[in-house]
């Protein structure tokens, strides 16, 4: 199966049918209150729909009280979950994310939330990436693709995209997600990724995403 991240699934605003799909589905654990703006958007041709932004507590311009933001990183595996909280709001905003290194490249990815309420996945990239050849997700069988147009470089090179039911699901049941991608100097590099500990940190982000339960039994 292939899936290519292209267009409406990678740009476009969700309609309010989608967002209430995602919200009946197991994708909800990671959508939380805050919805303001973040300080990176995906890429838009034109006068695209409005492109994604990343949900983050507060706004880049609004100052938070003194000691007013608490954020707690709880490893699970290979994978870490990380949430924050702003105390004056009541409003959390988790994700889970993963670093792998190899001996020619480094690949940051995490499951975040858009500002529409929708869950996304991240990609980030060295800047020596070529993004026009774009990236491949390989899952046993199951391919996506993260297309040229879906990148943007500055620093390092990001893509955002939206987190369909069929990849979500993949994830959660596999064991190893394999990304293949090249460099602009034609090194072709191919990145095994661990999912040991993904479910795990996925399901705290819904039910216990400060660790209070867990620590309550410890007791």
């Amino acid at each position: 199966m292939l899936v290519i991240f292209h267009g409406v699934s990678g740009r476009a605003t969700p309609s309010t049918k989608m967002a209430h799909f995602y919200k009946r589905s197991w994708l909800f654990i990671l959508i939380h209150i805050c919805v303001e703006v973040a300080a990176f958007t995906a890429p838009s041709p034109g006068n695209a729909a409005e492109p994604l932004r990343l949900a983050t507590i507060a706004k880049p311009s609004e100052k938070l009280p003194l000691g007013d933001l608490m954020r707690v990183s709880r490893p699970f595996g290979d994978w870490t979950l990380i949430c924050d909280l702003s105390i004056s709001k009541n409003k959390r905003l988790c994700q889970v994310e993963q670093t792998v290194k190899s001996d020619h490249s480094a690949l940051y990815w995490r499951i975040a939330t858009s500002t529409d309420n929708v869950p996304v996945v991240v990609m980030s990239l060295p800047l020596d990436f070529d993004q026009n050849l774009g990236l491949s997700i390989h899952i046993g069988s199951y391919t996506a693709r993260i297309n040229y147009n879906e990148w943007v470089c500055n620093t390092s090179c990001i893509a955002i995209v939206l987190l369909n039911n069929t990849f979500f699901s993949k994830l959660v049941n596999a064991e190893k997600v394999v990304v293949s991608f090249q460099t602009r100097i034609g090194n072709i590099n191919t990145m095994v990724l661990s999912m040991n500990g993904f479910s795990s940190a996925v399901n705290a982000a819904k039910e216990d995403p400060f660790g209070k339960r867990s620590y309550s039994k410890s007791k």
